[in-house]
């Protein structure tokens, strides 16, 4: 190959990669000649941070990389620190498909008179985002799906669905009322199909939500507990949503101007 792309969810994350908790150069490339063209797209370590030998590694791994770019505005600014160049911040690659772009791809078609439900999807499932769930099915009095591979979904729900594939997962989020999740990508797919939504976290491992949702003005869904209901209520609207997608449309412009560039041959 002429060019090779390193692009994928936690990728630089050791403790993701390796049982041992060990860097893996495989994902960085290690293996291209130096001679060809090698980026990243969107690369994640989500809140990790290197050691000082770990960082020295990084740094070596990197400095064949024609261009890098990363997905959260802080591993940016982080990795910039080690490496002494620019590295830039580009959106997700979920995200550099539109909502439209999604529906046509998978042929998915807008449900004329649609099952008014929640969409429950989330993955650590903490207290928290169960007391949370149960207060918007309460709310709202429609049904509460859960979408998930769990046994159990940790809280009371009218359906749980643990083999959705693509087509079904992005079905699920482009016919939900409203849309509780813990997940990263459970956020993106929220603001891309303007959903009303709330995304939660305790603080552990968030940076890749609560960047997204800066850079998208919508940090007011984010939330870390489940007791001022006045917030819960506010969310139920659509404030915010409109403003997102425009700057959601943006930064999908500049991600791929990124591509243009970076895949320019020498």
């Amino acid at each position: 190959y002429d060019m090779y792309v390193a692009g994928s969810d936690q990728i630089w994350n050791p403790a993701c990669v390796s049982k041992l908790r060990k860097i893996d150069s495989v994902y960085f490339l290690g293996f291209v000649p130096n001679e060809k063209i090698k980026i990243s797209y969107a690369s994640s370590m989500g809140g990790y941070k290197y050691s000082e030998s770990e960082a020295v590694a990084v740094k070596e791994l990197l400095s064949g990389f024609d261009s890098i770019s990363v997905r959260e505005k802080d591993t940016k600014n982080y990795l910039e620190n080690i490496l002494g160049r620019r590295v830039e911040h580009v959106l997700d690659p979920t995200l550099l498909l539109s909502k439209e772009q999604w529906l046509n791809s998978l042929d998915i078609q807008r449900e004329s008179e649609p099952e008014r439900y929640i969409l429950f999807y989330c993955v650590p499932k903490l207290q928290g985002i169960r007391e949370i769930a149960k207060y918007y099915r309460e709310k709202l009095g429609i049904k509460l799906i859960a979408l998930d591979q769990g046994l159990s979904s940790g809280v009371k729900v009218d359906k749980h669905i643990r083999d959705a594939g693509p087509r079904e997962f992005v079905e699920l989020f482009n016919n939900a009322e409203f849309i509780i999740t813990d997940s990263f990508h459970g956020t993106c797919f929220s603001i891309n199909f303007g959903k009303p939504f709330v995304a939660y976290t305790e603080g552990m491992h968030s940076n890749r939500i609560k960047s997204i949702l800066e850079i998208t003005g919508l940090k007011h869904r984010l939330l870390n507990n489940a007791e001022n209901t006045d917030c819960l209520d506010d969310l139920i609207g659509d404030k915010g949503l409109k403003e997102g997608l425009v700057k959601l449309a943006d930064l999908r412009k500049n991600s791929l101007e990124f591509f243009d560039q970076a895949l320019i041959p020498r």
